[in-house]
């Protein structure tokens, strides 16, 4: 995941689609995984992270 933080090809539209699926598959497969757990508060701030991508460019442009 860290990767797509350096796209330069990518639009914002699709940036922020491909983290959403990739965070969202994330968590299912967590709470697959670990079934006696819940989802942590970090976990609730990945769902952020494509909107925090798209408002802010990837950091690639920094």
């Amino acid at each position: 995941m860290e990767s797509i933080f350096y796209f330069q090809t990518l639009s914002k539209k699709g940036i922020h689609i491909l983290l959403s699926t990739i965070i969202s598959e994330h968590h299912e497969l967590y709470l697959e995984l670990f079934t006696d757990s819940d989802l942590k508060p970090k976990h609730h701030f990945m769902v952020h992270y494509p909107r925090m991508v798209c408002a802010y460019d990837p950091i690639i442009h920094l």
